[in-house]
């Protein structure tokens, strides 16, 4: 999966999206709130890496985002393509500064 694959299934797929999704998502300031940002600190993923995508179309379900919904099966399929691989050489690459 390049760059220009991702350009194509953005473009494609999510930009005509805009419209239908933009309406399911509160853009309204609320003066009184100090801050958006919540302080969370998880030690480890609240999702793990292979449930991402099945968390995420979840939320869309939950919120009735059935168009981004449907698109599930492209982004397993891109999620598959861009899962790293697992190492099992254990080699430290020579651009990283190992500190132990």
């Amino acid at each position: 999966m390049t760059d220009v694959d991702l350009l194509n299934f953005f473009q494609s797929k999510l930009a005509p999206l805009r419209a239908a999704v933009a309406a399911t998502i509160p853009v309204q300031i609320e003066a009184e709130t100090a801050s958006y940002f919540e302080e969370v600190y998880e030690p480890e993923s609240i999702v793990p890496q292979e449930e991402t995508v099945a968390a995420l179309l979840g939320v869309w379900e939950r919120n009735g985002m059935k168009e981004l919904a449907a698109l599930g099966p492209e982004l397993r399929k891109m999620a598959k393509e861009l899962r790293l691989k697992e190492s099992t050489d254990h080699k430290v690459s020579d651009f990283v500064y190992a500190m132990y």
